[in-house]
């Protein structure tokens, strides 16, 4: 990734103006070269250079593994570095799998266990891109509701209904 004012210096050092940074930024971003959310408060400042990145950290905490939580494996040295322990991450995925309620902190384990450039400074973006790819519902300020654990236990009269009461 790299901050817009990274990019920006790029193109003045190249003769480009702010304005048509800004449209290579959008060109790019619709040509699915990069990722540029530019109307979006908390991302708009960052540029990802590398879209499949997001989805890779995005498949730390979804699966389709998920049903069993088997794509969150316990690491030691990562989690140990965060203060989290076994017991604490175990109870985490738990209520991950049957609440469907991640916490703030398998969330962050979760980013840093499957990114090597996991950034501490850019999780924030994380919990902010899953809201805004519709991963995740903000719970409360220490969780995020992922809705896509919850699809095994709804009722079949809603799924069945869902179509006419929800139209696209």
């Amino acid at each position: 990734h790299m901050q817009l004012d990274e990019c920006k210096s790029v193109a003045e050092q190249c003769l480009v103006s702010d304005d048509g940074a800004k449209a290579a930024l959008h060109f790019l971003h619709d040509t699915g070269e990069i990722v540029y959310l530019s109307r979006h408060s908390q991302l708009r400042e960052i540029v990802f250079l590398n879209p499949s990145w997001i989805i890779e950290v995005i498949r730390a905490i979804v699966s389709h593994k998920y049903e069993h939580g088997e794509h969150l494996e316990y690491k030691g040295d990562v989690a140990e570095g965060m203060g989290l322990l076994e017991r604490d991450f175990h109870e985490a995925v738990n209520t991950l799998r049957f609440d469907a309620v991640a916490s703030w902190k398998l969330l962050q384990y979760a980013w840093a266990s499957r990114s090597a450039t996991a950034d501490a400074a850019l999780f924030p973006c994380f919990r902010a891109l899953l809201v805004q790819f519709g991963v995740g519902v903000e719970h409360d300020h220490q969780a995020l509701l992922l809705p896509c654990y919850l699809l095994d236990r709804l009722d079949p009269l809603v799924l069945e209904r869902w179509p006419q009461e929800c139209p696209a």
